[in-house]
């Protein structure tokens, strides 16, 4: 399109409210509020919202949307005024009202006589009682409203000024004089005026916010039109950069004008957009900032967090958008309850949208996202989160006295009382940072290195040149203190982390060879404690403690468990907890009143039958009662004959109960007992399954007789259909799961090992918590550290892989089909959303074909396989080993594993044809290599 030379002016207005009628767009339910209430006798009607989100425009616009018939309008900005006293803002106010009278509606005033400045400040009432008399009488029968911006302006400032006293005026004056009417804007929302708006109670209140998508489209394209075409995708842009704020449309768009005008390029693209972008914001410097400039300290600090975890996202696609919360924490910035609150104001009051909005309790923190993006990129620019967090130093002033206090006696030498200075500025404000490092230094002078560290990790964090070499030296004296205090692997950890910072210190090095000497010798002269391919023993048995009182609460009363999970998850280790005598005595038993079984149906004498079973439960009962030789002898009967049957089961129950006895009988693998075989068909595993309910549920023996039974399901999934004439056989189980273990759990099984956060992080993302999977990765830790060194977290991920291989091999052959092809899909998925702009792919359609699976996912969640993700934007599950994703990847890249479980998507009818060609696509940059040149360990670093 080529332009009209005849006229080049810029159509768009930027930091000047909108008289124009034919430029002012959206707003019509608002101005249709305003009407309303003034109609009906509304003497005062609030407007709110953030700064330049066109509260002035508005008023500008009320003269002219609303019929005069009934009004006269009269506009006063308040902006200049908070510093003046009462007399001189009714001074100008009335000055405001003749001028604007006589010169927009035609009127002589000439019988009003306008008070001095002087005597309304002797005396401001004359405003009321003779100046506004005079004003209604020449206006007749209408009414006269004030137009009022900036109305909260006046609290800002001092007791002395227009707010002790202008705002009650406005209120007496409202009361006594019928015809006056004011419409008032406040730059802040309503709730946090409390003083002001309790003088207006009931006052209808209305907030000025975003500009509606066809509002916002209008406001881009009508100023322009003849001159400018916009393509679609660059109208996009500009809403998805502007969010339909009318100041920052303006600006975006004033900058495009300016520059199609000097290329003589009138048509608008995206990349046009894009290449103004850091022009607006530099035109706009003044208006952002006075846009941030009203939020408080803590919300600035929030609000510089929140754009800096989009910018991280931004440069590094898959990266998951972090809460400010725990960036924060990453700049040693401690979080506070006015921290805590800050996000969900922004998000009250317009600054933020929230992702996942979190319940009062709930120990995850929110994600958030700016929600203007012109802001977002303002503000990483800026108002960088490293310098911004030095602004938390003024919260409290109290907090600021005494830090000087403090820093006068650091000054003079006396140590130890600014450190109790410190120590309580840091209890007032614990982000007050200058007193961070100061501190630090002082105890490093001291000699107290514990604490000097402690410090000094904090302001490394925030800045970490300035404390590196004091951080260093801390670490050095502090792991040097340790090794004299015989805590040798605690001094290990010092002499590693100064050798992150400084990968070449000569110091560190050495000390650090000669402790991992000393700490060779001393895991070479202990048993390994972490055991692989073998039950855990009771006295190295963790976490679960939740699941056995369960189990002993329903045990307590003769009841019967079914505990269930997946490969790993530590199931014959639980019943081998239940077999322990001590543990029983621990929970409140007595253990001589129980006898004890535990059996594996793997290890009844094949093939299995309830005859062999019965016999194998028989002969381990009869080793437990070398008390009980008569009990002994009926059982040796039994056994003669080869043939046990539940019959028998009842006499010797029958006989235990002489003896107040109970048998908990545990049995593992319950699976096997209902597979078929030449010798158990499916009317003799029918037949037993219901000999067991009755024995444990209706017969007379019942209450010498607990049985916990293991499965990798749960009874009801692995059961062959239940007769519609009777109840289910496992009705009388109660279904106990085995999940994985938590962070704090795992951090406890793996508590033998001494090693570094970072590696300890390493293992969670590797193993998850999964037991058998950490018990692998702590033995293999501790046997390196036999020979005096911990392995490095690029060794221990490659290792360990090589290690979980056939762990993982021996879970992937026992699902089906179905979770073969989800695992593979949210695998696939997790590669295609880290090529963000790489790969055209529709994600939300792979989301789609997910949520569809959801049952069958919450099996994989439940077996400790996967982890459901509550972060919004996520695909909602994710790995909790991520080797095994890898594994997974790797497999199907190498051509090994792909074919079947992809064919069995269509044989099994789990897709349709659409889904089938997403999966496909997603498939194809697997194999062709898309981001598996990365090594494991970066793989599982972005996981």
């Amino acid at each position: 399109m080529t332009a009209s030379t005849a006229w080049k002016g810029n159509p768009y207005v930027i930091g000047t409210p909108i008289d124009d009628t034919q430029m002012f767009f959206g707003r019509e339910t608002l101005l249709q509020f305003i009407d309303d209430n003034l109609r009906q006798g509304a003497r005062v009607v609030l407007l709110y919202g953030q700064r330049r989100i066109g509260k002035s425009s508005v008023l500008a616009q009320i003269p002219k949307f609303i019929e005069q018939d009934q009004f006269y309008f009269v506009s006063f900005d308040l902006q200049n005024q908070g510093r003046r006293m009462l007399g001189e803002v009714l001074y100008s106010l009335a000055h405001a009202i003749v001028e604007q009278l006589e010169d927009d509606n035609d009127l002589l005033l000439n019988a009003v006589s306008l008070p001095s400045e002087a005597e309304l400040l002797r005396d401001p009432d004359q405003f009321s009682y003779q100046f506004l008399p005079e004003i209604f009488q020449q206006i007749g029968n209408k009414h006269l409203v004030l137009l009022l911006d900036e109305f909260d302006v006046l609290s800002n400032y001092s007791s002395e000024s227009a707010i002790e006293h202008f705002f009650p005026y406005l209120k007496s004056i409202i009361s006594i004089h019928q015809k006056l009417f004011i419409i008032a804007a406040i730059g802040r929302r309503p709730e946090d005026l409390q003083n002001l708006i309790s003088l207006f109670k009931g006052a209808p209140a209305q907030e000025v916010w975003l500009l509606d998508e066809h509002s916002a489209r209008s406001l881009i394209t009508k100023p322009s039109e003849g001159l400018l075409h916009f393509e679609p995708e660059a109208i996009q842009a500009i809403l998805d950069l502007t969010s339909g704020h009318p100041y920052f449309t303006q600006v975006v768009c004033f900058s495009i004008f300016g520059q199609a005008r000097s290329q003589e390029q009138w048509t608008v693209t995206r990349a046009d957009v894009e290449q103004v972008v850091d022009k607006a914001i530099e035109s706009s410097r003044p208006g952002l900032t006075w846009f941030r400039d009203s939020l408080p300290i803590a919300e600035r600090v929030i609000f510089s967090a929140v754009a800096e975890a989009q910018q991280t996202t931004k440069m590094h696609p898959g990266h998951p958008l972090q809460s400010p919360l725990t960036l924060l924490k990453e700049y040693g910035i401690v979080q506070t309850a006015t921290l805590a609150r800050a996000g969900n104001r922004l998000v009250e009051w317009g600054f933020l949208n929230a992702l996942n909005p979190i319940a009062p309790g709930n120990s995850k923190f929110p994600v958030y996202k700016v929600k203007v993006e012109l802001v977002r990129r303002w503000l990483v620019e800026a108002y960088p989160l490293h310098k911004e967090a030095w602004e938390l130093e003024k919260l409290i002033p109290e907090a600021q006295r005494l830090y000087e206090t403090a820093s006068e006696q650091y000054q003079a030498g006396n140590l130890q009382a600014a450190l109790h200075d410190y120590e309580q500025v840091l209890d007032m404000n614990p982000n007050y940072f200058t007193a961070v490092f100061e501190a630090a230094d002082a105890y490093l002078e001291c000699g107290q290195f514990a604490k000097a560290v402690k410090f000094y990790q904090r302001a490394f964090k925030l800045d970490a040149l300035r404390v590196q070499d004091g951080l260093v030296q801390s670490l050095l004296d502090y792991g040097r203190d340790l090794i004299q205090q015989g805590m040798i692997d605690h001094a290990r950890a010092q002499f590693t982390e100064v050798l992150d910072i400084e990968p070449e210190n000569p110091i560190a090095r050495k000390q650090l060879e000669q402790v991992e000497a000393q700490i060779g010798q001393r895991y070479l002269a202990a048993p390994n404690p972490f055991t692989v391919g073998q039950l855990i023993p009771p006295s190295r048995f963790i976490g679960r403690s939740a699941e056995l009182a369960t189990a002993f609460d329903h045990l307590s009363s003769y009841g019967h468990l079914n505990v269930w999970g997946g490969p790993g998850i530590g199931k014959t280790s639980f019943l081998q907890q239940l077999a322990s005598p001590r543990v029983w005595q621990q929970h409140g038993f007595n253990p001589t009143q129980l006898v004890i079984v535990l059996v594996s149906c793997l290890s009844v004498t094949p093939p299995f039958t309830p005859a062999n079973f019965w016999f194998e439960v028989l002969s381990l009962l009869h080793d437990e009662l070398d008390d009980l030789p008569d009990v002994q002898a009926e059982m040796n009967v039994l056994l003669e004959q080869q043939t046990v049957t539940i019959r028998g089961i009842r006499q010797i129950l029958r006989r235990l109960g002489k003896y107040d006895k109970c048998l908990v009988l545990l049995i593992d693998d319950y699976e096997e007992a209902m597979l078929p075989n030449p010798q158990y068909a499916e009317a003799e595993i029918d037949l037993f399954l219901t000999e067991q309910r009755s024995l444990a549920y209706s017969s007379t023996q019942r209450q010498q007789i607990s049985m916990v039974v293991s499965t990798s399901h749960p009874l009801g999934e692995l059961s062959f259909p239940t007769k519609p004439d009777r109840s289910p056989w496992f009705n009388h189980y109660l279904f106990l799961p085995l999940r994985a273990l938590t962070r704090t759990e795992a951090e406890d099984l793996l508590s033998p090992i001494s090693m570094p956060s970072v590696l300890q992080d390493i293992v969670w993302t590797a193993a998850g918590g999964n037991p058998t999977l950490l018990q692998l990765a702590g033995s293999l830790l501790y046997t390196e550290l036999r020979s005096g060194r911990l392995l490095e977290p690029t060794e221990f991920v490659q290792a360990f892989l090589n290690q979980a291989e056939p762990f993982f091999q021996s879970t992937w052959t026992q699902l089906n089909d179905m979770e073969q092809a989800l695992l593979i899909v949210i695998a696939l998925r997790h590669v295609v959303s880290r090529l963000q702009g790489q790969a055209e792919i529709e994600l939300n359609q792979i989301d789609r074909m997910l949520r569809q699976r959801e049952r069958d996912l919450l099996h994989l969640v439940s077996w400790g396989i996967l982890v459901k993700l509550t972060q919004q934007g996520e695909m909602g599950y994710a790995f909790s080993s991520s080797v095994m994703e890898w594994w997974i990847l790797k497999r199907l890249q190498e051509g090994t594993a792909e074919r079947s479980p992809f064919r069995s998507l269509s044989s099994f009818n789990l897709v349709d044809y659409q889904e089938e060609t997403y999966i496909s696509d997603m498939l194809q940059l697997v194999w062709q290599g898309a981001d598996l040149n990365l090594s494991i360990f970066e793989w599982i670093q972005h996981s």
